[in-house]
C-alpha cells in the first residue's frame, strides 16, 4: 500500500514538473525516481537524533558520550510505515542508540563505529530492525 501511494505521488509530481501527460515517459521517470538514492539529512556532530516519518537516510557523527534516538512518528499506517537508515559518517568516540525490535526480541541497536548503517522500518507502533549493516543489537 505504501509503495503504491509513493509511486502515484511520484507520477503526479513528474506530471507537474514536466508538464506532460504522456504516461510512457512518466512511467520510466517515476520508476527511476523511486529507485534513486534518497537525499540524506546530515545531523550535526553529537547532535540529538530525532527521527520522523520524512527521514530516509540520516548521517550521524559522534565524538563522545552515548546519545539515545528519539522517535517522533505520526500515526501508524496499516501495512507499514517509515523506512530509514542511520549511517555513521564521522566518528572519534561515543555512540548513538536506537530502541527497536529484531524479530520478536526487543532491544537496542548501537552505532559506534565509522560506516555502520543499520536500517529500520516502522510497522504499526513498532520499530523493526531490517538490517544491522555493521551495528550491534543487544
Amino acid at each position: 500500500m505504501i509503495a503504491l501511494r509513493t509511486m502515484r505521488a511520484l507520477l503526479e509530481r513528474a506530471r507537474r514538473e514536466l508538464g506532460r501527460t504522456d504516461d510512457s515517459d512518466l512511467a520510466a521517470l517515476t520508476v527511476a525516481s523511486y529507485l534513486a538514492i534518497p537525499p540524506a539529512r546530515i545531523l550535526a556532530t553529537d547532535g540529538a537524533l530525532v527521527m520522523s516519518d520524512s527521514d530516509e537516510v540520516v548521517l550521524v557523527g559522534t565524538t563522545s558520550g552515548t546519545k539515545a534516538a528519539v522517535l517522533n512518528f505520526g500515526p501508524a499506517e496499516p501495512g507499514g510505515g517509515a523506512r530509514f537508515t542511520v549511517s555513521c559518517d564521522r566518528f572519534s568516540g561515543g555512540a548513538y542508540t536506537i530502541a527497536c525490535t529484531r524479530g520478536v526480541t526487543a532491544g537496542v541497536v548501537t552505532i559506534d563505529a565509522l560506516g555502520e548503517a543499520p536500517s529500520f522500518q516502522r510497522i504499526g507502533g513498532t520499530l523493526q530492525l531490517v538490517a544491522l549493516n555493521g551495528a550491534t543489537f543487544a
